[in-house]
């Protein structure tokens, strides 16, 4: 510890903030968890620490899934293993409910499909406390009229109205846990 009135729990935040390497140390949030981070970056626009990051809608739907998995992990070697990244969505317009069916990315690399229904996400108290999708990656092929689903899948998170005070001023951001499914194939496609 640097600072001797330091506890050894601002220790590991520190180090965490720092970028530094935390042994065993894996950020996996559940449904409900992520969806308590989104409410408090909602609420406020910012947190005590930022261990998710935001991203502008325009900026995240602009490249591939692999180019935004690597540019959150280049300052940490150890995330680099990790097989989900979560992100804020800044200016998405799944916060009013709307789910896009077929969203282009980029010049037309590829497309997030949106796959099957809109799911509650239910909390301890029995109540919803948000909604989220699911939608695979799809990049298009410079020979082929057909797209070709990758192994890239994206989970949209947004809470429930009961959750957003439109009142007060509020982030308009949605949440997104991004993976990629286990396959024999070292390739990132």
């Amino acid at each position: 510890m640097n600072n001797p009135s330091e506890s050894a729990k601002e220790a590991v935040l520190r180090r965490f903030l720092l970028g530094e390497s935390l042994i065993g140390w894996r950020f996996k949030p559940t449904d409900e968890e992520l969806l308590s981070y989104l409410s408090m970056k909602a609420a406020s626009g910012s947190m005590h620490f930022e261990v998710i990051p935001e991203i502008p809608a325009a900026s995240f739907f602009d490249d591939h899934p692999k180019n935004l998995v690597k540019n959150q992990t280049k300052d940490n070697e150890n995330s680099a293993l990790d097989k989900e990244w979560h992100f804020f969505i800044d200016g998405d317009e799944y916060f009013e409910g709307e789910m896009v069916k077929d969203r282009k990315v980029g010049q037309g690399v590829g497309s997030w499909r949106s796959v099957g229904r809109e799911d509650a996400v239910i909390g301890e108290d029995g109540k919803v406390i948000g909604y989220k999708y699911l939608s695979t990656y799809f990049t298009t092929a410079e020979n082929s009229s057909r797209p070709k689903q990758t192994l890239w899948e994206m989970q949209k998170y947004r809470l429930s109205a009961e959750q957003v005070n439109l009142s007060a001023p509020v982030k308009r951001c949605v949440a997104a846990r991004i993976s990629r499914r286990d396959t024999k194939a070292s390739c990132m496609d």
